[in-house]
């Protein structure tokens, strides 16, 4: 009895210290995935993954498998594969034993719903100083990804630079801290879509620019633009969005002692490349003629980031009305991301970024403006969307 007894203790012992070297080795292993994945799995990889300490073991080893033979991933499935192909079974089942138990209290996220939560978010801007810091999830007793969290408030940061030239040109650079979720976004993470609507700036209680934006706009968007100043030493920045709130702030303008050099009598950069007749844009603008034309100056990058930044700028020396800017985005659709208002005191020489999240590796980015004659103007331009690339 007592030799019974004794094995099976010792059987026992080695039976835990083949778990712990398990879980020693499932350590190691994982250890790679860290710089993306986070030290203890927390972090969204490259804004993209769910949170993969909210998995079941069976969850994870699932999705290593699938990345292998290519059958899960969406966006993530070039990526993962390369860090994963070499993976054995018995080294998948180390990962996935090791990273389950950092989440003890989670519920099981069926590999079903984990498809349907992949998404491509676009890079943060860190602009102007403003710096983001991760939230911590110290006790990890969620079984959500981060991205559901509750929003009972709007996090809104506005940040305004602007300078007077001697040539009576006035440049600013703004910064929106605020989410801008497609309606894409908003059905796979089952949340409010929340998104600004529109953007104003006024100089001595003039409109100096003003636009009406949609939810296609990056996350957290940086803005530039160029206009005739009126002479004032303020500049307010308000700021709606789809919820009816309102924020404002007001900075003074800087002033400058040399001329603008804002080069708009140069002759443009000509990238006119009229590709299709798109039907959102006929569908917004009505049946119009759109013309193409050399004196519409749009640059964006060749190839971008999918669900990134994208950043274009638009210059003209037409007099128009308004410019509208089109992007292939959501299922491979047109739709309309912005739209300028043009006032007296306003210059076509506009910067925004936009995300591009398609499902084809080819968009296309449309200008049209609309002349004081009553003409519509345009030019387009491709853009490769890709996973990583881009000029964000």
């Amino acid at each position: 009895m007592w030799k019974l007894l004794v094995g099976m203790l010792l059987m026992q012992g080695m039976l835990w210290a083949q778990v712990e070297a398990s879980e020693k080795d499932g350590k190691a292993l994982f250890k790679k995935c860290t710089a993306c994945h986070g030290s203890f799995g927390e972090k969204r990889a490259l804004g993209t993954s769910i949170v993969i300490n909210t998995l079941t073991k069976e969850d994870i080893v699932t999705s290593i498998k699938g990345y292998q033979n290519g059958t899960y991933g969406r966006s993530m499935q070039p990526l993962m594969k390369g860090q994963v192909i070499g993976l054995r079974d018995k080294e998948i089942e180390k990962i996935a034993t090791y990273v389950s138990k950092m989440n003890p209290d989670k519920k099981s996220l069926p590999v079903t719903t984990m498809k349907e939560q992949e998404i491509g978010l676009e890079d943060e801007e860190i602009e102007m100083n403003t710096s983001y810091v991760s939230k911590i999830n110290p006790d990890k007793k969620s079984s959500a990804p981060l991205v559901f969290v509750s929003r009972k408030e709007t996090v809104v940061q506005l940040k305004v630079k602007a300078k007077h030239y001697l040539d009576g040109i006035t440049k600013v650079k703004f910064f929106v801290k605020h989410d801008m979720d497609t309606p894409k976004q908003a059905r796979r993470h089952k949340i409010e879509a929340l998104y600004v609507t529109k953007i104003i700036l006024k100089e001595n209680n003039t409109i100096v620019y003003e636009l009406d934006s949609t939810s296609y706009l990056a996350r957290n968007p940086v803005f530039k633009f160029t206009y005739r100043s009126l002479g004032s030493k303020k500049l307010q920045l308000i700021v709606l969005n789809n919820r009816g709130e309102q924020f404002e702030t007001e900075v003074l303008i800087k002033q400058s002692k040399e001329n603008s050099a804002s080069g708009l009598g140069k002759p443009p950069i000509i990238r006119t490349e009229l590709m299709q007749n798109h039907p959102a844009i006929y569908a917004y603008l009505g049946k119009v003629s759109l013309t193409p034309i050399d004196r519409i100056t749009l640059t964006s990058p060749d190839v971008a980031s999918n669900g990134g930044a994208v950043p274009v700028a638009i210059r003209s020396d037409i007099k128009a009305k308004r410019v509208i800017l089109f992007a292939t985005e959501e299922e491979d659709k047109t739709q309309r991301v912005a739209e300028w208002k043009i006032h007296p005191q306003s210059i076509i020489d506009l910067q925004a970024k936009i995300k591009m999240d398609m499902i084809d590796g080819e968009g296309v980015i449309s200008v049209v403006i609309e002349g004081e004659d009553g003409r519509f103007y345009l030019t387009e331009v491709h853009t490769v969307v890709a996973l990583g690339g881009g000029e964000v």
